[in-house]
């Protein structure tokens, strides 16, 4: 018996990804087809699959009510269809807040200043509080560095307009800009079901302080220590429900990993750099179903 799985993707991008496919190809040979379906197509019956994998809605954030209210369907009318990762973890995922939780329990993360939305707030006064010259702001609703910039110290008041206007439409973090993207680069330490699979790292172009391929930076494999494993493997011993795939990014300061982000909504997971990885996710997948 074939048993169908979609993979939740976006109108603009609707198909398989090319990293995808190398996982669709391989849960073939277990009787499970993967089918690419656009996670807000009204004519999709979300119940004829046995689970629903969110893998590329890249355009969520521009959608964020209609998303959340996709995920918690999954709560609700669709109930009898697994999501996975699971709802209630995606929608706590959406917002970048929750790195400030990890903070509360003990998780090292880069230092992080929130700014929310139509408050009054100076760029300048937040840099020099934190004597911080160069930073990144970013949303904390957000993609593939969407809404994202760097800003110096001396140009903090000629930016304050465009700082202002932003704060107006959402709620932001200022973050100092870790030198170690562009000296070592940013890492991804891919886990399934809650086991290490494996791990890239990320470098930027040049000067640029932005990872994603279409801004020219590059990506390569590479093993971490036994120690910054341990130190990542807290911070996935922290989820309260299993996670299907989970990707935790970050930078190594003095041998210690500082949090960026744990991607458990619609990461690219790297399948192109580990063979074994793609191993490890269909047999993570075989084992929800």
């Amino acid at each position: 018996m074939i048993r169908k799985i979609a993979f939740a993707t976006s109108s603009e991008i609707p198909n398989l990804l090319t990293d995808d496919l190398l996982v669709a190809e391989k849960l073939a040979f277990h009787g499970i087809q993967i089918l690419p379906t656009v996670w807000d197509d009204k004519s999709v019956n979300w119940s004829e699959y046995a689970a629903v994998i969110v893998r590329s809605p890249w355009d969520y954030f521009l959608k964020a009510d209609a998303y959340f209210q996709w995920v918690q369907s999954f709560l609700n009318e669709n109930s009898g269809t697994k999501l996975l990762n699971p709802p209630h973890a995606i929608l706590n995922n959406i917002d970048k807040r929750y790195i400030l939780d990890f903070e509360q329990q003990g998780i090292a993360i880069i230092p992080t200043h929130c700014v929310e939305k139509d408050t009054q707030a100076s760029l300048k006064d937040i840099l020099e509080m934190h004597s911080w010259d160069k930073v990144v702001i970013k949303p904390v609703v957000s993609a593939g560095a969407y809404g994202t910039w760097r800003c110096n110290l001396d140009k903090s008041e000629k930016n304050q307009e465009k700082f202002a206007e932003q704060i107006t439409r959402e709620a932001i973090f200022i973050q100092p800009f870790m030198p170690e993207i562009q000296s070592e680069g940013e890492w991804s330490i891919m886990y399934f079901n809650g086991k290490y699979s494996h791990s890239v790292l990320k470098s930027v172009a040049g000067d640029d302080f932005r990872i994603q391929e279409e801004f020219g930076g590059t990506t390569k494999s590479v093993e971490p220590t036994a120690d910054i494993l341990k130190q990542t493997q807290k911070i996935m011993d922290l989820q309260i429900e299993p996670l299907l795939y989970a990707r935790v990014d970050g930078v190594i300061r003095d041998e210690q990993f500082l949090l960026m982000e744990l991607e458990i909504n619609e990461p690219s997971l790297f399948f192109e750099f580990s063979e074994s990885g793609v191993v490890n996710f269909v047999e993570a997948v075989r084992s929800y179903l």
